[in-house]
């Protein structure tokens, strides 16, 4: 075993590495095993995700929700406006920045949920599409 000293973020530390010989590759194997299935877990998620959004979006309605928590500067959109894919809906402030929430598809405005001035949360649902 050999000792190192380790700086992380200014914080000193002292870490003891173990040398691993070939007779004990076998339960590295394991490790990179156990690694790859929970890559495999975390691609699945990502799919679902995916297969979500495809299903909702097939459905014929859109949900559209705040990516980040902030404030609402403008609405650009009215209820049964027709709305073309990538389009600007709401500006939304967010760390004195300005963020532009856009259409994910063509359709119509059929509810706006929120009003001009409002503070919303991350995943607030903002309006919804048709």
């Amino acid at each position: 075993m050999r000792k190192f000293r380790v700086v992380v973020d200014g914080n000193e530390y002292i870490v003891d590495i173990e040398e691993i010989e070939n007779n004990e590759d076998k339960s590295n194997n394991i490790s990179e095993k156990k690694l790859s299935r929970k890559n495999n877990s975390v691609s699945t998620k990502k799919s679902r995700k995916k297969a979500k959004k495809k299903e909702l979006n097939t459905s014929g309605s859109s949900d559209i929700t705040a990516p980040m928590p902030g404030k609402i500067l403008e609405i650009k959109a009215s209820e049964g406006d027709k709305i073309e894919k990538g389009e600007l809906l709401i500006v939304l402030e967010a760390m004195k920045l300005e963020n532009n929430i856009t259409a994910p598809l063509s359709g119509i405005v059929e509810e706006i949920l929120v009003k001009q001035g409002a503070n919303v949360e991350s995943g607030e649902l903002l309006l919804k599409m048709k």
